[in-house]
């Protein structure tokens, strides 16, 4: 076999793929294509490991000797791409780099591979390729002008991140892959330029498309996050929030920065759709960042009404400081109880702050004796702002008596108690038993007054689960409690 190297139509042959399958190739001693005789192997060795560079002569093995057979063979580059996905995949080095700056700077063959499905597929599946292309300003825009391109890579390809963090026609890219037609966005280069362009930002939040392209994006969350801009805009919109409040990465992102989380929680639009998903209420729940601004905003507290919020609230433990920062001001009266069961723009609601209270199986309130209880003057707070129903048990016996069998996912806060007889005991507690000792039916409050008397034993006031008894020693108990039960 022999060729005449100066003749093109007699080597067109080898610019085809065939060159690039050694077991077509009729000579033995194939083995491979090479930029230069300096690096020549001298035993046999598979094309896909072989020393190819993207410029310079070319050369291949056949018939016991080095023949030169041009230079920039894209139809070489055209089989690495089409059918060596596999190969060039997890490839390295210096000389892989050359051949994809070779692809991304020629305009003919970028737009035929991102024509085609299984070239796409191969492209945005290596790390080279997606960097060289994220580097190059032409190969960029070609790529955003492609709606085939564009879906190959958003919203999750393996490298997709890459690509995000290009220099080169992301506006562009997103614009196209979500259908937008907004020419501010298509004009925009950066992650870090759209997140801080009111009119860009506008167009993304109203579209669920774009919206959860960039929610699946760490480097586009993190950068929206950080931008009052972005996340005035994102808070706003419905369609928005919904996509990040169903986005871990996007949550984790957001629950992080003081900046979108002081955003989320001025908005109602925005903690409703928080407060209604368990991956954005696991991640609020997990950050002390987060749960400081919940609890700094009586619009993001009032939503904590959800059956949602209380699981995760109640199964996290990690910003505990948060909610007993969140006590202590209501101790203090910087935080204002009231609005009913549902709040106000000016109070917490009953129902959100029972819900708040059951974070880490209510760790927060712990029993009225503590030495720095905070639960006799938050019960008596709640007492004043909620004014609980009068509930009464009278007996002849001393007794005790379940007075409240907890449904799942109740929420019940023993409040007060008194005797209507001088010196007879009366109690609060989450035992059966009649005691007297401040014990089993009383392990809660435990008194003989006949005037209201707020937690003031052993156990916390808040229940989960089980069941509040009433005790009394033959006489009658008024007593008080608080209940919700989120659905």
């Amino acid at each position: 076999m022999s060729i005449n190297v100066n003749d093109k139509s007699n080597t067109t042959f080898y610019f085809t793929a065939p060159l690039f399958l050694p077991c077509t190739i009729e000579d033995p001693n194939f083995l491979g294509v090479y930029s230069s005789t300096s690096t020549l192997p001298t035993t046999a060795n598979n094309f896909n490991t072989a020393g190819v560079a993207g410029t310079g002569s070319m050369y291949v093995y056949l018939n016991s000797a080095w023949q030169y057979i041009g230079q920039y063979l894209y139809d070489a580059y055209r089989y690495l791409v089409y059918y060596q996905g596999s190969s060039f995949a997890l490839a390295s080095g210096t000389k892989w780099t050359s051949i994809f700056n070779d692809i991304a700077s020629n305009s003919s063959l970028m737009n035929e591979f991102i024509g085609n499905t299984n070239s796409l597929t191969n492209l945005t599946n290596s790390s080279i390729a997606m960097n060289v292309i994220a580097g190059s300003s032409s190969a960029m825009q070609l790529i955003g002008n492609s709606t085939t391109a564009m879906s190959a890579i958003l919203p999750s390809s393996a490298y997709k991140e890459t690509w995000w963090n290009s220099s080169y026609y992301v506006g562009l890219g997103l614009n196209t892959y979500a259908g937008l037609n907004n020419s501010t966005l298509a004009g925009l280069s950066t992650v870090s330029n759209i997140v801080t362009n009111s009119t860009a930002m506008s167009a993304i939040a109203s579209s669920s498309t774009a919206m959860n392209a960039i929610a699946s994006s760490s480097t586009v969350m993190n950068a929206v996050a950080a931008s009052s801009t972005a996340m005035n805009t994102v808070t706003a919109s419905s369609t928005a929030m919904n996509a990040v409040a169903a986005s871990s990465t996007a949550m984790n992102a957001v629950a992080a920065s003081s900046t979108a989380m002081n955003a989320v929680a001025a908005s109602s639009t925005a903690m409703n759709a928080v407060a209604a998903s368990s991956t954005a209420m696991n991640a609020v729940a997990a950050s002390s960042t987060a749960m400081n601004a919940v609890i700094a905003s009586y619009t993001a507290m009032n939503a904590m009404t959800t059956l949602t919020a209380k699981n995760a609230l109640q199964s996290a433990s990690t910003a505990l400081s948060s909610i007993q920062t969140l006590v202590s001001n209501i101790n203090s009266g910087s935080i204002v109880l009231g609005g009913g069961t549902a709040g106000s723009s000016s109070a917490l609601g009953l129902n959100a702050l029972l819900v708040l209270l059951s974070y880490d199986n209510g760790a927060a309130v712990p029993a009225g004796s503590a030495t720095s209880s905070p639960s006799p003057t938050l019960a008596s707070k709640m007492y004043a702002a909620y004014s609980p129903t009068q509930n009464t048990y009278s007996s002849s016996y001393n007794i005790s008596y379940p007075a409240v069998i907890l449904v799942t996912n109740q929420i019940v806060f023993a409040v007060g108690i008194y005797s209507n007889t001088s010196g007879n005991a009366v109690g609060l507690g989450n035992l059966p038993g009649y005691s007297t000792t401040g014990t089993n039916a009383s392990n809660i409050i435990y008194t003989t007054a006949t005037s209201i008397q707020y937690p003031n034993k052993g156990t916390s006031p808040l229940l989960l689960s089980g069941t509040l008894y009433v005790e009394v020693q033959g006489s009658t108990a008024y007593y008080y409690y608080l209940t919700y039960t989120p659905s």
